[in-house]
């Protein structure tokens, strides 16, 4: 978990100098170098658009082929995202665009790097699948925090697709959009962007079968004041989330309304939710409440809340275990792994996602498991569209 973004995803924080992340010493010539390992794209059929660069010898929002690219790039400073698409550059004035098809590159596949280099030694890039997945790409050159220096794609591309189709009703539409990339799909969305959320197994009966059940949940707040924070979380049989505090968190208490959480709570990972009675929170606040049940939402996702599966931390099952020792999970543990009796209990598209790949599959995907965040301190980045 990133202690920057207390209740963010990495992700976040490689995409944070777009939204006026303090200045940092500059960046001296950060080098990028890109390979095309596509057999079906030659490197004058694959484009690649930089969010936001400062320096060095490419430009912003301008589409540049591979064949086209300065060998290496540079830049001083950078930010935002680097869409990669195959067969015809993105627009940038729409975004681009993935999800609307009246806008121009709904049916253009391309997919994107987060990044911000910015001389610190905490600059870093990371995949995200956490919106939609199109093109696997490749990461290398830096090192996570578990050791890996190397992110990746592990799976062929069709065989992504069609698994992501499944958990999502087998139809050819959004979020399965139809086109000319592997099995016949160009994206699939994610239930957390998606505006068919419903074609997306539903979280109510892992909701139901955890009602009454407490998740005891634990952890601290990177925030200022830094503090730690202590919650019983139970579903109630209206189906709300109701947490109250204990320890440092006595006296506070955290709702997220039944309506509001199947969808918005955790497919979205974004609800709005009551604070001490008081309604309007949401996680553009960035306090001790959001780190808190951030934990939740993240563990209902995983499939750790009501787990009956050892937790290698505690000898307990998990959903015996506080939050805080699900904290540096080996992956297999996770999603299918933590409810092997339950195919329903987890969130299937994040599933296939970290199956495959070393990418974010829902927004806070990096709070107990994964460490898909590459730190770029060495000073040079290889971006690898790799063959499907």
């Amino acid at each position: 978990m990133n202690k920057l973004t207390f209740f963010k995803t990495a992700a976040s924080l490689c995409a944070i100098g777009a939204l006026g992340l303090a200045a940092a010493p500059m960046a001296q010539a950060f080098e990028v170098e890109f390979k095309n390992e596509n057999t079906r794209y030659k490197d004058d059929q694959v484009y690649v658009m930089f969010q936001d660069v400062q320096g060095g010898n490419v430009q912003s929002k301008k589409a540049y082929t591979l064949a086209q690219l300065p060998k290496p790039v540079r830049v001083d400073r950078a930010s935002g995202r680097i869409w990669i698409s195959l067969g015809e550059p993105v627009q940038p004035q729409y975004g681009p665009n993935f999800a609307n098809s009246s806008l121009p590159n709904y049916k253009t596949r391309w997919d994107k790097i987060e990044w911000t280099i910015d001389g610190s030694p905490t600059q870093c890039a990371n995949l995200s699948s956490a919106d939609f997945f199109s093109i696997p790409l490749k990461l290398s050159g830096g090192q996570t925090d578990d050791g890996k220096t190397e992110l990746s794609w592990k799976e062929g591309t069709a065989s992504v697709f069609n698994k992501l189709k499944a958990t999502a009703g087998n139809i050819n539409s959004d979020p399965v959009i139809p086109g000319n990339g592997p099995a016949g799909i160009v994206r699939v969305i994610s239930p957390s962007t998606t505006a068919n959320p419903s074609s997306y197994t539903s979280y109510k009966p892992y909701i139901d079968a955890v009602k009454g059940k407490t998740t005891k949940v634990k952890g601290h707040f990177y925030g200022n004041p830094q503090t730690d924070f202590e919650y019983d979380a139970t579903i109630d049989q209206i189906g709300n989330l109701v947490m109250i505090g204990k320890g440092k968190s006595a006296g506070h208490s955290i709702r997220v309304e039944a309506n509001d959480l199947p969808v918005q709570g955790l497919y979205k990972c974004d609800p709005q939710f009551s604070v001490d009675n008081q309604p309007g929170w949401n996680f553009a606040k960035n306090d001790v409440y959001c780190a808190a049940l951030r934990d939740v939402l993240a563990g209902f996702n995983f499939g750790f809340v009501g787990s009956p599966v050892t937790n290698p931390h505690t000898g307990k099952p998990f959903g015996e275990s506080s939050t805080d020792t699900w904290v540096n999970t080996k992956s297999d543990y996770a999603y299918s792994g933590a409810q092997p009796n339950n195919p329903t209990f987890y969130n299937q598209y994040a599933n296939v996602i970290a199956r495959a790949s070393d990418s974010y599959g829902f927004p806070f995907g990096d709070t107990f498991v994964h460490k898909p965040l590459m730190n770029l301190r060495r000073g040079k980045l290889t971006v690898t569209v790799q063959n499907d």
